[in-house]
C-alpha cells in the first residue's frame, strides 16, 4: 500500500530513550510500542518475534509523531507539525495514540474510540482548514506499558476494535466509499 492508502497512527512524541538515541525518522520512536500496536491491530508476528513488530506495523499503517522536538511537550508546536504532516501525507484515516495527540484534533480526553470526520486542526489557538482535506479520526489511550487504563479489559478490547476499524475503514475508502458512508458503518457497530 502507498502512504495515502494506509491509516496513520499518530503518536505524541519520541520518548526520552528515543531522544537519547537520536531517532530522527518520522515515527521511529513508536518502535518500542510496535508489539502492543500489532497485537491491537491483529497483526501476527512470525514466531512471536517482537523485533519484527515495527516493520510489520509499517506494512499496515503509516506511523508518525505529532511532536519531534527535544524538551517538554508544546501543544502549539505539535499542532503546527501535525498540520504539516497531514498536508503532506493526506491520510484518510487517523488513529491518535494518547490524549495529547487526540487533543490536536479536538478529541475529548477519555472519549476513546469514537470516530468522526474532521478537516480542521487548531493551530496557535485558531482553527486551520487542512487544505480542504477531510479524514476519519479517533483516539485510543497511549499504548505505553505505563498507561494503566489498559488494565481494564473493556478499554483493551476497544483499542483492538478501533485499530481493526481503522484498517477496515481504510479498505472501504480505498474501494471508493465516501467518508460519511464509512462513518455511518462504523457508528452502527458501536
Amino acid at each position: 500500500m502507498t502512504s495515502s492508502q494506509k491509516p496513520l497512527l499518530l503518536g505524541e512524541r519520541p520518548n526520552f530513550l528515543a531522544n537519547r538515541r537520536k531517532v530522527t525518522g518520522p515515527g521511529q520512536a513508536l518502535e518500542s510500542l510496535a508489539p502492543r500496536l500489532c497485537e491491537f491491530a491483529g497483526i501476527i508476528l512470525p514466531g512471536g518475534r517482537k523485533e519484527l513488530a515495527y516493520e510489520k506495523l509499517r506494512q499496515h499503517f503509516d506511523v508518525a509523531n505529532a511532536y519531534s522536538a527535544d524538551g517538554p511537550w508544546c501543544a502549539p508546536l505539535a499542532r503546527g507539525e501535525t498540520l504539516q504532516l497531514v498536508q503532506t501525507l493526506k491520510p484518510k484515516v487517523v488513529v491518535c495514540l494518547g490524549r495529547r495527540a487526540g487533543a490536536l484534533f479536538g478529541l475529548e480526553a477519555g472519549l476513546w474510540n469514537a470516530w468522526r470526520i474532521d478537516s480542521v486542526l487548531e493551530v496557535y489557538g485558531r482553527p486551520r482548514e487542512v487544505m480542504g482535506h477531510r479524514f476519519l479520526v479517533a483516539a485510543i489511550p497511549h499504548p505505553s506499558g505505563r498507561c494503566r487504563v489498559y488494565n481494564d479489559l473493556d478499554v483493551r478490547e476497544r483499542a483492538h476494535f478501533t485499530m481493526r476499524e481503522a484498517q477496515e475503514a481504510q479498505e472501504r475508502l480505498n474501494r471508493g466509499q465516501v467518508l460519511e458512508s464509512v462513518l455511518a458503518h462504523l457508528q452502527k457497530r458501536l
